[in-house]
Formats: structure tokens, sequence, C-alpha cells
């Protein structure tokens, strides 16, 4: 039978620094920490939520996508073919 960890706020709060302000890997930090890789993640999604930031590696994503789009219409003007 497992047992559940409790941690500190302050052990929270550093580990998600380590990924946040140090850019760490979620992985590597879990495994310097000696911690589940999935309670960290989650950790680290609830503060992008908080923080508002969303998840970095959409986002350049999906504003590629809009300007590519955009550039596709305005050359389709352009060129009268709408």
């Amino acid at each position: 039978m497992s047992t559940m960890r409790v941690y500190t706020r302050e052990f929270r709060e550093s580990a998600v620094g380590l990924v946040l302000s140090r850019g760490l890997s979620i992985r590597a930090a879990a495994e310097d920490l000696g911690m589940p890789y999935h309670t960290l993640h989650s950790w680290v999604r609830d503060q992008r939520r908080a923080n508002n930031e969303g998840s970095p590696s959409r986002e350049p994503w999906c504003a590629s996508i809009r300007i590519c789009v955009e550039c596709t219409v305005a050359e389709d003007h352009a060129r009268g073919s709408f």
C-alpha cells in the first residue's frame, strides 16, 4: 500500500519555481526532488493558469497560424481572388 506524501507550501513554491523561473524541465525537477512527475506537472499547470500564462507551447503556434491566415487573406484580396 502506498502512502500519500504531504508537501509544505514552501516546498511546492520552490519546486514550481525550479520549472518556471529557472527553466528546468518538469521531469528533471521532479527527479531531482524525488517526487512524482505528475504531481509537479499539476502544480506547474495550476500556477500557469493562476498567472494566466496558458500553455507556452500552444501560444506561438496559434499566433503563427493566425498571422499566416491573415497574410493569405490579404494576398487574396490584393489579387482580387477572394
